[in-house]
């Protein structure tokens, strides 16, 4: 039966037994760096996956350095609180996501100049009075007459990262 025959495996040549394993270490070191350098590309690419629908600019407003700097700021998010951040920048009406217990939900829409901020009930508690409402007019609504969408965004995002790192 030639299916249950011994595998062969290449065999390493050398003329003392101490060239033999210094030629088996560094066979194995080789092995051990690809399987390190797939396994730091599978997490580069899952990474990307996963903060690739974090930023969605319907209206072009944003550049590419500026969206990917608001996917870092929503993988601290990720990494430091377990929130997700949603930022969706619409041509004509905002449409929130549904309620989700982990989700902060930023909306703008530069047409009609229309912001919300939406975040999950238990960390709505943790936020002072009125302090949706202030982010909503402050920094969002103020970038947006200005056109500094991404400074906007990313003081809206610095803001409740300082008011929840407050409450550590």
């Amino acid at each position: 039966m030639f299916f249950f025959r011994r595998a062969k495996f290449p065999k390493i040549t050398a003329r003392s037994p101490r060239e033999q394993l210094a030629r088996s270490l560094l066979l194995i070191i080789v092995i051990a760096a690809t399987a390190w350098g797939f396994w730091k590309n599978s997490e580069r690419q899952i990474d990307q996956l996963n903060t690739r629908g974090s930023v969605w600019d319907e209206a072009q407003v944003l550049s590419d350095s500026e969206k990917a700097e608001l996917r870092n700021i929503v993988k601290l998010f990720k990494e430091h609180y377990g929130l997700t951040v949603l930022i969706h920048i619409r041509k004509e009406t905002i449409q929130p996501p549904s309620p989700d217990g982990k989700t902060i939900f930023i909306g703008l829409a530069p047409s009609s100049g229309d912001t919300l901020v939406v975040v999950p009930p238990l960390v709505r508690r943790a936020l002072p009075q009125g302090f949706l409402e202030k982010l909503e007019k402050d920094p969002l609504s103020q970038a947006m007459t200005v056109g500094a969408y991404e400074w906007g965004l990313t003081e809206a995002l610095h803001q409740i990262w300082t008011v929840l790192g407050n409450m550590e």
